[in-house]
């Protein structure tokens, strides 16, 4: 997606990191919700654990500062031991895609049935 700098790629798995993959999106989201995700900052596969601090319109931000490298790796929500996608990360400083606009990315798209 050109507006977004956005690419979807849909994996043949049902788990990551050895926990239950659902498949979809994110029903809704809290602050204190409990989020994992992944990224390559410095050439490294690394992932990450933190929580939703603050949610606003188009931009949710987590209680960590992300590294060069991590930008376009996905967040996944940590719900009942199972993942769901939630975001992707937008910049260095915290920020990840709101909720409505990862929702907005995949209208349209041949995974919108997958996913939404």
């Amino acid at each position: 997606d050109d507006e977004t700098d956005l690419s979807l790629f849909k994996l043949e798995r049902n788990s990551i990191w050895g926990i239950p993959y659902r498949g979809k999106i994110a029903a809704q989201v809290q602050e204190g919700d409990l989020v994992t995700g992944i990224g390559f900052p410095d050439g490294d596969n690394k992932y990450f654990i933190s929580s939703v601090k603050e949610i606003k319109r188009y931009t949710i931000t987590l209680d960590m500062y992300f590294e060069g490298g991590n930008s376009g790796g996905a967040v996944f929500k940590v719900k009942e031991g199972k993942l769901e996608l939630m975001a992707v990360v937008k910049y260095h400083l915290g920020g990840i895609t709101s909720l409505d606009k990862t929702r907005e990315f995949l209208q349209g798209t041949p995974l919108e049935d997958d996913y939404l």
